[in-house]
């Protein structure tokens, strides 16, 4: 009875949610490996439901939504910080049991990940942070964990709207701008405008002068481009 409950609370919640514009399926698979950097078929993995529980990433209509878009990005942070992919998944499935409210438990605001361990941690409610890759959700009460995911900007609200891709400091993708393409933060200016016109064979000098824009932000663009 209780997961049936939980997955007709859980198609309410997705009719509720049809109207925000994050959970838009708008990107395909090609374009969110390209744009967080990771392997497509990575990617497809994270999205293909096992035999017996659900996908990492649940997509709706064959495309990803800026939500799964920054879900990826999440995700490619957990396994940057060298943590287990089945021990992943058992962290997504306490969060999604204990949060059956939750669409999108990789996103939450107290999930963290520290250097040197192979699981995933949340922050409780009395502050103590716990280990949500262990089923008995054991309590780390003496571990300082300072690692955070700091590339998900959240608004006032507590909502992420914006995602700016690793190792770049000028380029950020904002489902409020271009649909959330690629575009020189602040700006509605498109990457892959800039990048087009520098293959066209015209300087980096001169489009920064057309967009009244650093020379480094055309650069960055270009750099982002090229890695996409």
């Amino acid at each position: 009875m209780g997961i049936v409950l939980s997955w007709r609370r859980r198609r309410l919640s997705l009719f509720h949610l049809s109207s925000d514009p994050r959970d838009t399926p708008i990107y395909t698979v090609v374009d969110v490996a390209a744009y967080v950097g990771i392997p497509r078929s990575t990617l497809r993995h994270w999205i293909k439901s096992p035999k017996n529980g659900r996908a990492l990433i649940e997509i709706s209509d064959g495309k990803l939504s800026f939500y799964n878009l920054l879900e990826a990005h999440v995700l490619s942070v957990v396994l940057r910080r060298k943590a287990w992919l089945r021990r992943v998944r058992l962290a997504v499935d306490n969060i999604r049991e204990r949060r059956p409210d939750s669409e999108h438990p990789l996103l939450s605001p107290e999930l963290r990940t520290a250097s040197g361990y192979r699981d995933l941690f949340i922050e409780s409610i009395t502050g103590d942070i716990e280990n949500a890759s262990k089923g008995t959700g054991q309590l780390l009460i003496r571990q300082m964990l300072k690692e955070h995911l700091k590339r998900i900007d959240f608004d006032a609200s507590g909502g992420p709207y914006r995602l700016r891709p690793f190792n770049y400091q000028r380029i950020g993708l904002d489902h409020r701008v271009l649909g959330g393409r690629p575009a020189v933060l602040g700006t509605r200016i498109p990457v892959g405008v800039l990048a087009s016109r520098r293959r066209a064979g015209e300087t980096i000098e001169a489009i920064a002068r057309d967009y009244d824009l650093p020379a480094a932000s055309i650069r960055e663009a270009i750099k982002y481009a090229k890695a996409a």
